[in-house]
C-alpha cells in the first residue's frame, strides 16, 4: 500500500501541472489554505525590508548621479 501512494501523488501533480496556465510560475502546493495564507505572509513579510532597503539604495544612487552632473 505504501509504495502506490508515489504513484498517486505523481499522478495528482501532473494532472494539477496540466490543468494550469503557467505550471513553471504558479507551482504546485497542496497544503490547506490558510497554511498558504501564512507562508505567503511570511514570505512578503521577510522580502519586504529587502526590497524597502534597495528603493531607497536605488533612489540614493540616482540623486547621486543628478547631484554630481548638476554641480560639474
Amino acid at each position: 500500500m505504501n509504495d502506490q501512494a508515489i504513484f498517486y501523488a505523481n499522478s495528482i501533480g501532473l494532472a494539477l501541472r496540466a490543468i494550469s496556465k503557467d505550471p513553471f510560475r504558479n507551482g504546485i502546493n497542496l497544503l490547506p489554505d490558510e497554511i498558504k495564507i501564512k507562508e505567503r505572509e511570511v514570505y512578503f513579510k521577510n522580502y519586504r525590508n529587502k526590497f524597502i532597503a534597495v528603493v531607497i539604495m536605488l533612489v540614493a544612487i540616482i540623486s547621486a548621479v543628478i547631484f554630481y552632473y548638476v554641480i560639474f
